[in-house]
């Protein structure tokens, strides 16, 4: 026989008001060419007393390959268990202290041998109040980790876990607030990454060979500007570095809508006020090297060139809103920072940027009126890509006006004029666009647009080089031209049809055309 097998499976529930009793398992044995003992099981135990519940819970798994009578490497096995209180009470409020164990075994010189401890404790908890307009819940725990040296080669480890989420809302929901804050530590890996060349217009990446010599190095690579320049990915692959870290983990949003107190109250104060609204979110995702207690918990410290910080992810953004749902004007002002910090093998990628913003819309029977307003500045530096950094101060300002005149067609006018000067040269560039475009749409049935726009752009700065990219967002100084036209057609029930051909003529530089024909079957 090429192969004999045994299976059986065992499961056991028993659930009353005092206790549970749950129970499954798993057995496999198999004789072949490698002989293969396969156990595992889980199992919970609970009693109910007067106030709180007394429980443990258990997991084993037990794997074991032979060849002839001789015990495998790949053999392993482990046991963890967890020891628990929780509470009793009917509302949402709950609270479960633990204790929990793991013994892990190895396959060592033919024989299983015990290969690693941990042991965690810890609390689970989520706090509702009366009103049930405030929560707070989250876990706590800490684990040591312990090797056996003569069989693991890893190092001992303690590891502390926080996680708390706490949302309320007060005055009739003037103020909502909702909270996240996570700490925790473990090993970050050096990352690397490469370029692939994918299918033309799949990726997300441009290679510009702007030294000529037709060898693909990274500092060669953008973020492409155009669809059809868009033929590589970028892939992160493994490293066998690590380092050390202690992560923190913060977000915070709050939302102020006056319209929820006043919207009964007729004074013309009142209602001026209940037109303003506003959001503030804020995210930082921070890992340091750091061993002091203080710095390692306090998410606010984002002195992004301090080495011992190894990733920074920070993001913030406030609004304020005039008329934020009205049909006839609105206004918004908004203010966004951003940080970015990663660790690579060789050096630190950073990426920051600033910006006010500052919409306005008004709408006369057919016509809208939109004018938007940008000013701010962004920079970027890399530890391992040469000629690359750059801190570019930036401004715009768009006005656009949109003739609908029914729902199914629309016609846009718009002027865009951008200044942009790189802080850390004599880069300067001024861009004047202007283009029109239409939509016409029929319900279920058919979706057309099309867009022309003529851009003007005087440039003084390093051509043929990474920041003209970045700066005249792929095309060159002086007289340029961008089209497109996308056709989306319901052919059949279940078929869509999906035509797009652009096109643009950069100054100095033949037209180019680029087009796709998609079809999508819906099953």
């Amino acid at each position: 026989e090429l192969y004999k097998g045994f299976k059986n499976k065992l499961k056991y529930d028993r659930i009353t008001k005092k206790n549970k009793i749950v129970f499954n398992a798993n057995y496999l044995f198999s004789e072949a060419n490698i002989n293969t003992n396969f156990y595992r099981h889980n199992s919970i135990l609970e009693q109910s007393l007067k106030v709180f519940t007394v429980g443990y819970e258990d997991q084993m798994e037990n794997n074991l390959f032979h060849s002839s009578d001789t015990l495998l490497g790949n053999s392993y096995s482990f046991y963890e268990g967890k020891i628990y209180l929780k509470n009793n009470s009917t509302s949402d409020n709950f609270l479960k202290l633990y204790y929990g164990f793991r013994t892990e075994n190895l396959a060592v010189n033919l024989q299983l041998k015990n290969s690693a401890n941990s042991h965690e404790t810890g609390m689970d908890y989520n706090l509702i109040s009366k009103n049930k307009k405030t929560r707070l819940n989250g876990n706590l725990a800490f684990r040591k980790f312990t090797p056996i040296s003569i069989v693991n080669s890893e190092s001992p480890e303690n590891t502390f876990i926080n996680q708390t989420n706490f949302s309320t809302s007060f005055l009739k929901q003037l103020f909502r607030l909702n909270t996240h804050y996570s700490v925790g530590s473990g090993l970050e890996q050096k990352r690397e990454f490469v370029y692939l060349e994918v299918n033309p217009g799949q990726g997300i990446f441009t290679w510009i060979d702007y030294n000529n010599n037709g060898i693909k190095e990274l500092s060669e690579f953008e973020i492409a500007a155009f669809s059809d320049q868009a033929n590589y990915l970028r892939v992160f692959i493994q490293s066998n570095s690590y380092v050390r870290t202690f992560t923190n983990l913060f977000s915070q949003s709050i939302t102020i809508n006056p319209q929820t107190i006043l919207r009964k109250n007729k004074s013309n104060l009142s209602k001026i006020v209940s037109k303003f609204s506003s959001v503030t979110a804020f995210k930082v995702d921070r890992k340091t090297t750091r061993e002091n207690l203080i710095s390692s918990l306090n998410p606010f410290q984002e002195n992004i060139a301090d080495t011992n910080l190894v990733s920074l992810n920070n993001q913030f953004r406030s609004s304020l809103f005039l008329n934020r749902s009205g049909y006839k004007y609105g206004v918004e002002y908004s203010y966004q920072k951003t940080s970015n910090k990663i660790l690579l093998s060789n050096g630190f990628d950073i990426r920051n940027s600033i910006s006010h913003e500052l919409n306005a819309r008004y709408k006369l029977k057919k016509i809208l009126l939109n004018w938007k307003n940008k000013i701010g500045e962004k920079g970027y530096n890399s530890d391992y890509l040469s000629g690359r950094d750059y801190r570019i101060k930036f401004l715009s300002t768009s006005p656009i006006i949109s003739f609908q005149k029914s729902n199914d067609f629309i016609l846009d006018i718009n002027y865009n004029y951008k200044e942009k000067n790189n802080q850390l040269g004599n880069d300067f560039a001024v861009i004047n666009s202007s283009g029109i475009s239409a939509k016409y749409s029929l319900i279920n049935n058919l979706n057309f647009s099309t867009v022309i726009n003529y851009v003007k752009i005087i440039y003084s700065g390093n051509e043929n080089s990474s920041l003209e990219y970045e700066m005249l967002e792929g095309l060159k100084s002086g007289d340029n031209y961008t089209w497109e036209v996308l056709l989306n057609k319901k052919i059949a029930k279940n078929l869509d049809l999906t035509l797009n051909y652009n096109g643009r003529k950069p100054e100095g530089i033949k037209t180019i055309h680029a087009g796709t024909i998609q079809v999508r079957a819906f099953f």
